[in-house]
């Protein structure tokens, strides 16, 4: 494969440049954006079992380092930690940031690569027309 370097200008290479950091910083963003938002349905749609303090109230919990053991929701359901959903958290907070970052790094190598076409054919300029005629152009088929 080549490098964009061996075929680029120095003015070109310097809009590339650009182009990626910007582009680079938009899309950390909006993985960050998109991290917290995964993490907050995870914890209210996906893996309800998890303390929130806005829908279990604590049962049994250490004074000393304030660790909860268990706490109940407004069903009466009693959950621990050992419960499968706040087991799986950390894998699920894993697999969501596994996910964002494929789509994150899929998403730059596309846009860099179709940015990098656009230079390449903005330099070509347009193609001639198979036609001799100025007035149809290439219309004429």
């Amino acid at each position: 494969m080549w490098e964009a370097d061996d075929v680029l200008s120095l003015k070109e290479q310097q809009k590339m440049r650009r182009f990626c950091w910007r582009t680079a910083l938009i899309i950390t963003l909006l993985a960050l954006v998109g991290f917290f938002a995964g993490i907050v349905f995870l914890k209210e749609s996906v893996l309800k079992h998890n303390f929130s303090p806005s829908r279990h109230v604590i049962i049994e919990q250490d004074p000393d380092t304030l660790e909860i053991y268990m706490w109940k929701d407004a069903l009466g359901n009693v959950y621990t930690p050992n419960d499968l959903h706040v087991k799986l958290f950390p894998y699920t907070v894993t697999a969501l940031v596994l996910i964002i970052m494929g789509i994150a790094m899929g998403a730059y190598h596309i846009l860099k690569e179709h940015y990098l076409a656009m230079l390449l054919i903005n330099r070509l300029g347009s193609p001639p027309s198979k036609n001799p005629d100025p007035l149809l152009g290439a219309r004429s088929r």
